[in-house]
């Protein structure tokens, strides 16, 4: 299991951005945007997720186990959502910002498509005791509990308005 900062992901081959952080009554917000990439991040299907005056909008609900992130293209249109599945979502007391503890699991929304992504990892990770059977379970549960909202629209996180904490 990774703990991962939120102020660190997906900023690996980005040279500049922009970010704020709110905490919100249930949510821990983060907006990055993207300055100047090293390069393009694209994906293996050729869906670009980071470029030059892309956003990317990082949600993590405090009492679920789960995280959102949400890529925007230059014309802050939704490009992609991925979910991380989580053990805890909270605030880094050394750091002071929002962190999560990643259990592998991960769903990826594009349009209408639903995929699930790590199932196997999950599962090594659990062979070689990297997490617990408790933190296995918690992960299929929550990817079980969360690929039914999302596939009838009712996630909260969907309808959430993030486009006032835009750059």
């Amino acid at each position: 299991m990774k703990k991962k900062l939120i102020t660190k992901t997906y900023v690996r081959d980005v040279s500049q951005f922009n970010m704020k952080i709110y905490q919100l009554e249930d949510y821990y917000v983060c907006i990055k945007q993207i300055v100047k990439t090293n390069s393009p991040f694209v994906t293996s299907t050729g869906l670009k997720l980071i470029d030059n005056n892309y956003q990317i909008v990082e949600i993590l609900p405090i009492k679920e186990n789960y995280a959102m992130r949400v890529f925007l293209n230059d014309k802050k249109q939704i490009v992609q959502r991925y979910f991380d599945i989580t053990q805890q979502n909270a605030i880094d007391a050394e750091a002071n910002v929002p962190f999560y503890y990643d259990l592998y699991l991960d769903i990826v929304v594009e349009k209408d498509d639903i995929r699930v992504l790590d199932e196997a990892e999950l599962d090594l990770a659990l062979k070689n005791n990297q997490v617990s059977k408790t933190d296995y379970e918690l992960a299929k549960n929550t990817k079980n509990q969360l690929l039914k909202e999302l596939m009838n629209g009712e996630n909260k996180l969907l309808a959430f308005d993030f486009s006032k904490y835009l750059f």
